[in-house]
């Protein structure tokens, strides 16, 4: 949404907002489409196809290893809420079926597929 965070790299200033989001509708790497949304020392996932989500808390745990979702069904409410509101406020858009011809284990291609071949 164009909010620059180089006051929060750089350290040369304040960055004054609370939420940061993420958002995939597509399948990226080995991961399917999914929302994120970070709020203090957690972060959020959710699922667009399992409809499933994960909590994290970075401070203690920054390489994501305990889902803290089914423990704190309050934090993961308030921050599920939160991103719909964003989702539904910026118009993101959300998968309605999963892609049958998506390959989790692909290897991803580099640049222009078609590239050097000719046009049909």
């Amino acid at each position: 949404d164009g909010a620059s965070l180089r006051p929060l790299l750089t350290g040369d200033g304040n960055f004054k907002r609370s939420d940061l989001f993420w958002h995939f509708p597509c399948y990226t790497g080995r991961f399917g489409p999914m929302s994120a949304i970070r709020h203090g020392n957690f972060k959020l996932l959710e699922n667009f196809e399992t409809g499933g989500v994960e909590l994290y808390d970075l401070s203690k745990d920054p390489a994501e290893k305990e889902n803290l979702a089914p423990m704190r069904a309050d934090v993961s409410g308030d921050l599920l809420q939160r991103l719909h509101a964003w989702q539904k406020a910026t118009n993101a858009p959300r998968p309605t079926e999963p892609n049958p011809a998506y390959d989790p284990g692909a290897r991803p291609g580099r640049g222009n597929p078609r590239k050097g071949k000719p046009k049909p």
